[in-house]
């Protein structure tokens, strides 16, 4: 809907759209400048105020968390903390759309193409939970909205990561998940955001403790997945002795 009845805005948008439709996925870390520039456009036009003004095609969604997923390795920790910034504003606002039975294009968009939502739930538990890095608070916010779209995804791919790692490491790594992934309820509450942040610190102090070296699964075949949820100590180290 036009600003105040006039289109000049909207056309804008649309322009810049276009101009982000037709950008080389690869330039946002071959051209280090050319990628911090681009992530904090998009953070400020994809913003919450924003979001319903922007009428974001399929096409430019996809174009979106490409971007931003290439983002995550950028040399500059604030360039992939604005690419968090982004997919956590898009998927908030149409996590909350949904809940209130609101009809809008960004919720047709996220629903129609889970396989972008589940690429990025991989993405970002691989960096949270194999890698350390000093903006993990940013990583928590949309790996806490992607967990509240796909929960059983969730659990299968850490199910996964368990089966990968060598059996001497498994205990302990199924305790350390199951902290986290039963720290909260995955409702979306800022309060319920929270929990999920803290128990992500707690996660990682007690990887640091342990000394825990992981291993990033592949795409072979992984054997039979660990229930970590039901998984009670006895059964940690059954899982150690496989």
């Amino acid at each position: 809907m036009p600003l105040y009845g006039d289109v000049a805005l909207e056309r804008a948008y649309q322009t810049v759209l276009e101009l982000l439709r037709q950008f080389p996925i690869a330039d946002v870390i071959a051209y280090p400048k050319l990628g911090k520039a681009t992530m904090s456009m998009l953070e400020v036009l994809l913003a919450k105020n924003n979001i319903d003004l922007v009428q974001l095609t399929e096409s430019a969604h996809e174009q979106t968390m490409r971007l931003c997923v290439e983002a995550f390795d950028h040399a500059e920790t604030a360039v992939s903390s604005a690419a968090c910034s982004v997919i956590d504003g898009l998927l908030t606002a149409a996590i909350e759309c949904a809940d209130a039975g609101r009809s809008q294009k960004l919720v047709e968009l996220v629903q129609a193409r889970p396989d972008i939502t589940q690429h990025l739930l991989k993405t970002m538990l691989n960096i949270v939970l194999f890698e350390d890095r000093p903006n993990d608070w940013s990583f928590s916010r949309p790996l806490f909205c992607l967990m509240v779209l796909h929960r059983e995804f969730a659990l299968q791919y850490t199910s996964q990561i368990v089966q990968y790692q060598p059996v001497e490491r498994r205990g302990d790594l199924i305790a350390a998940l199951k902290d986290l992934l039963s720290s909260t309820e995955l409702v979306l509450t800022t309060a319920n955001r929270d929990a999920f942040t803290q128990a992500l610190t707690h996660y990682r102090r007690e990887v640091t403790a342990k000394n825990l070296i992981l291993m990033v699964p592949s795409t072979q075949t992984l054997g039979a997945p660990v229930d970590i949820m039901k998984s009670t100590d006895t059964e940690a180290q059954e899982a150690m002795a496989e």
